[in-house]
């Protein structure tokens, strides 16, 4: 606060004797101020109104009693009466400012958006206001700018609402006027994320996958090589370490067979699988079986892993849930980083749900933040693949929207500024959901802007991965056992456990229509 009010061509203060000596309230009343005050609020108090009056004709200069009055009226839905007494208040007092402020709420409430800047100033400030004056109680400054925060909502202008709520918690963060035009501002936010959300909806662009059918369907377990993988089938996330190292010392030529065979095991069984109760122990197969190919840099099973995200959304969910869009794109950034082609391939392929596309647009992101020298190579790979949907028909059954929404944004986290002139063409042909990263307007200025936040994401070895998981991810709240057992063997930084409630890719709960990954999450 200090820092601000220094920077304020006014002084603020918070002694009321400055409001009693402004107001020309006489000491006698002075003490009965406070008190004054909570009885107006308290509407089971009925004889407040009588007393207010007996003391606005012994005291008639003294405004802020019949601002009071007005209080206690509107609280106990006297309008007509606060009304009166209102426009009394404005005759009698033409340059008081809670007078002043009653208007304008009145016209704020009436819709007579028009006449507020004539109440309140045409700059909207209130120093302009009261130009004589240098020095303003705390109370009068909340007041006056959650009122013209109202206003500005009331005019569907938040960019200056939220100014002017920035001042406030600057100024007064914990004051019932700033929290009072937060909620203002909040409530807004919500009703206009929810408005973009159902048009949104209205217009999305989507591609038709097609429902998982297994021509190969069998109801055996599959043999394997090794014996160790039935332990990928016994046990959740909570694997023991010590499963992993003996799975991980097993001959790599055969071990990559057998978890490809798992992945195969998924498709075959996947009817067996999705009519069971999930236990984590009995479907964490897949995900164990990524990570174990992942720690292995088994580049030449890219294709299969390709091919697994192929299906449709239920078949995705029942063996990846969140992974697919948490902790898939590290086993995508291992496996392909020799083979970027191959993404571009599964990028462009046609009929593939939008969340089994976006890891692999996540990894390209992440090997330019990691590695500069591919930066050419992946621009190459997203204007082509930009290009090529600016192009295709609907009947092709290429375009969606929110994939292009998550795609761009990933462009912009890692810089590839040269792909401007392409996505405008897409958001002109309204192809790009504008509830990823905001309209194209939006995406111009952030990659133009300089205050860039580092999207660069971490790369964990397999341990980390479920580490990570364990004690970052709802439902697991205690760092494992076996997990710890690992840190003298890799490089290992415990994290605080902090509960997922939010998706990444769900609505961002601050009302701004954005994905949460693309909006309040980034702050965090």
């Amino acid at each position: 606060m200090k820092n601000i009010i220094k920077l304020l061509p006014y002084k603020i203060t918070e002694d009321h004797n400055y409001i009693n000596r402004l107001n020309s309230i006489p000491k006698e009343l002075s003490v009965q101020m406070a008190d004054l005050h909570e009885q107006c609020l308290n509407t089971n108090n009925k004889a407040i109104i009588n007393r207010l009056i007996n003391l606005i004709e012994k005291y008639p200069q003294v405004e802020i009693l019949k601002n009071f009055l007005f209080v206690a009226y509107m609280l106990r839905n006297e309008d007509v009466k606060a009304l009166e007494i209102m426009e009394l208040t404005t005759k009698l007092h033409p340059d008081y400012l809670f007078g002043k402020l009653n208007i304008a709420n009145l016209c704020i409430d009436k819709d007579r958006l028009e006449e507020v800047p004539e109440i309140l100033g045409k700059t909207l400030e209130l120093q302009d206001l009261y130009p004589e004056r240098d020095t303003f109680h705390l109370t009068e400054i909340t007041n006056y700018y959650k009122t013209v925060i109202k206003y500005y909502i009331s005019a569907d202008e938040i960019d200056k609402a939220e100014k002017k709520l920035e001042f406030l918690e600057e100024i007064a963060p914990e004051h019932p006027d700033t929290i009072e035009a937060l909620k203002f501002v909040y409530t807004y936010r919500m009703i206009k994320g929810k408005e973009r959300m159902e048009e949104e909806m209205k217009n999305r662009i989507s591609v038709n996958v097609s429902t998982f059918t297994s021509t190969d369907y069998i109801d055996e377990k599959p043999e394997f090589t090794h014996s160790q993988i039935q332990y990928l089938y016994e046990y959740g996330i909570n694997i023991p370490v010590e499963k992993l190292y003996e799975i991980l010392a097993l001959p790599r030529e055969t071990l990559i067979s057998d978890l490809e065979k798992v992945l195969d095991d998924a498709v075959k069984r996947f009817e067996y699988f999705n009519t069971i109760k999930y236990e984590e122990e009995t479907n964490s197969f897949v995900i164990h079986a990524l990570f174990l190919l992942m720690e292995l840099n088994a580049e030449e099973s890219l294709p299969k892993v390709l091919s697994l995200l192929e299906y449709d959304y239920d078949f995705i969910q029942v063996y990846l849930g969140d992974h697919k869009t948490e902790t898939l794109w590290q086993c995508i950034y291992k496996l392909g980083f020799n083979q970027t082609d191959k993404l571009e391939q599964h990028l462009l392929k046609p009929g593939i749900d939008t969340f089994c596309k976006t890891p692999v647009s996540d990894a390209l992101c992440q090997y330019v933040l990691h590695n500069p020298d591919k930066r050419e190579e992946i621009l190459n790979i997203y204007s082509t693949i930009f290009e090529t949907f600016l192009i295709a028909k609907p009947e092709d059954n290429l375009i969606d929207s929110e994939f292009l929404g998550f795609t761009i944004g990933d462009t912009l986290d890692c810089g590839l500024i040269e792909l401007l002139p392409v996505i405008k063409k897409l958001y002109d042909k309204k192809y790009v959901s504008l509830g990823i990263c905001g309209d194209y307007n939006v995406v111009e200025k952030d990659f133009l802007s300089s205050k860039k936040k580092n999207k660069k994401r971490d790369i964990f070895n397999i341990f980390e991965l479920y580490n990570d998981v364990l004690t970052t991810w709802s439902g697991y709240t205690e760092f494992d056992e076996n997990i710890n057992a690992i840190k003298d063997d890799f490089y290992y930084k415990p994290e605080q456990a902090v509960s997922e409630k939010i998706g990444r890719n769900e609505p961002c709960p601050c009302g701004s229509g954005k994905k949460y990954k693309k909006c309040c999450m980034n702050n965090i």
